[in-house]
């Protein structure tokens, strides 16, 4: 929590500075071999007001990423109000060739907190459960498209390899 009120006091850029810093943002998970992304939201971020500068990257041809948003309410028992502003003030343009909505990325993702955790996961819900946690296997079977994540800046880096040898190797931090 500090982190965010710390980041929230900074002086607030310029649309060509957001547009910027937000375009060598997206340039880093690049160098890691990362195409695609999904901004889980929180921290504060308020859509669409601070997604600007990643909406109008998107329309560009140089964008690095595919990025998917995902929108939740950040202030409990406002989720209709939210959901009901976002619908009613975004045109949604669905580009099936490219798999895009409104220039972002449309997919599900699964995080890798179990490679961190996972041990905890068993004593609480036991072995079975973590043998088939998360359902890749039933999503992929369905066509549901599956991208992979690390909940970068909060519970991981955003490097992606550790949560891709969890997802082959299904093995944790801990050896479980």
């Amino acid at each position: 929590m500090i982190l965010y009120q710390t980041a929230a006091a900074l002086p607030a850029l310029t649309p060509k500075d957001q547009a910027n810093s937000t375009l060598h943002w997206y340039r880093e998970p690049n160098r890691l071999g990362i195409t695609s992304a999904v901004d889980a939201g929180g921290g504060g971020h308020q859509f669409p007001t601070d997604y600007t500068s990643s909406a109008e990257l998107a329309k560009q041809p140089r964008f690095p990423i595919r990025l998917g948003l995902y929108l939740f309410a950040q202030k409990p028992g406002s989720e209709l109000d939210s959901h009901q502003q976002w619908t009613n003030t975004q045109r949604l343009q669905m580009n099936v060739a490219t798999g895009r909505l409104n220039g972002y990325l449309t997919a599900g993702a699964v995080q890798n907190r179990l490679y961190f955790a996972g041990e905890y996961f068993v004593e609480r819900y036991g072995a079975e459960a973590a043998r088939q946690s998360p359902p890749l296997r039933k999503l992929i079977r369905a066509g549901v498209p599956v991208g992979a994540g690390t909940d970068g800046t909060r519970v991981s880096s955003h490097n992606p390899w550790k949560s891709l040898y969890w997802l082959v190797t299904g093995k944790t931090a801990g050896g479980l």
